[in-house]
């Protein structure tokens, strides 16, 4: 009996210790796709523009900012939804390094599926965008969590860059800027092809503007015809949007960039893109990502084959 008396706590406490050490199961929000799902997102939820020369554009980027009043950023949103959710896809420019848009879908996407992103990169013109994505791990429709960067083929990854943008105190004159390590440079004002007034954004009220994220230090556009008149963008091997590399595929007239979602997540519900590198190339002016939708891969590619061209994306406007 005496044995028993000891044995028996000790087997009490050895399973009340294994049974703390078990991790709470995690709730699981993941949404399901159905047959009325969109492949493409649906919603934006933030989108910044760094300064660049088709910021606040009327003839390319479609702002006019001399005629509508993009003076706060939801309408910035608004405009933005009027481009990629149009009959005529049309893309929207992020501006310099670190300008960025965050979207969603009506559905999760799962890790198997991939997630395209559309842009309008050609040989020699690569604009890489850092990509990142997140799931919605609290349940509350909001991308308010956790966000994994897709890993590119980057060698020189800068994961904790920051850039100020200040803006000009008057028309048509260069933006200035200042990295977190004391670089100055500036967002040249082009004026042979885009001649509106500012190339900051007209819907930051402030007169600087800080980005944060990661920054792909090793691009490098060059002078090919060593006389000023060939700029290359060149591209990297795979990881990245605007990018004609390893990923990139031409499909039913759009450009595509397939990216792969990182292991440690099952789904994801959020996708966001950042202008990746601060560089410039002469006359071309300043590397600015252009994004135009991203889509889940699989569910795009089954509504193609189904011909069911209205779920590619929602027309709102």
């Amino acid at each position: 009996m005496k044995k028993l008396l000891v044995i028996f706590p000790l087997l009490l406490i050895a399973c009340s210790s294994e049974h703390e050490s078990e991790e709470e199961p995690q709730p699981n929000y993941m949404r399901e796709t159905t047959s009325s799902s969109f492949a493409g997102c649906t919603r934006i939820f933030d989108f910044v523009q760094a300064p660049g020369q088709f910021v606040n554009d009327a003839a390319i980027a479609g702002q006019k900012t001399e005629q509508t009043n993009l003076t706060n950023e939801k309408d910035a949103i608004k405009w933005a939804n009027t481009r990629i959710f149009a009959k005529s896809e049309a893309f929207i420019s992020l501006g310099a390094w670190g300008g960025y848009i965050v979207v969603g879908f009506d559905h999760s996407v799962a890790r198997d599926n991939k997630i395209a992103v559309q842009s309008n990169t050609f040989k020699g013109s690569s604009e890489p965008g850092i990509v990142y994505v997140s799931k919605d791990e609290n349940g509350n429709g909001l991308p308010d969590d956790k966000w994994y960067m897709i890993e590119g083929s980057s060698k020189d990854v800068d994961t904790d860059y920051e850039v100020t943008y200040y803006r000009p105190d008057s028309a048509k004159k260069s933006v200035q800027w200042v990295d977190k390590y004391g670089n100055k440079g500036e967002i040249d004002y082009l004026e042979a092809y885009h001649k509106q007034d500012y190339y900051y954004p007209s819907y930051i009220s402030a007169d600087s503007l800080t980005l944060h994220g990661a920054c792909l230090m090793d691009f490098k556009p060059y002078d090919k015809s060593g006389k000023g008149a060939y700029w290359v963008n060149p591209e990297y091997d795979f990881g990245y949007s605007d990018n004609c590399g390893n990923d990139f595929v031409k499909q039913d007239g759009r450009i595509l960039n397939i990216l792969e979602i990182p292991s440690q997540l099952e789904y994801i519900d959020f996708v966001k893109v950042q202008t990746g590198a601060q560089a410039k190339a002469g006359w071309l002016g300043e590397n600015s990502t252009e994004f135009l939708q991203v889509y889940d891969w699989k569910l795009y590619q089954e509504i193609i084959l189904e011909n069911q061209l209205d779920r590619v994306h929602p027309i709102l406007y």
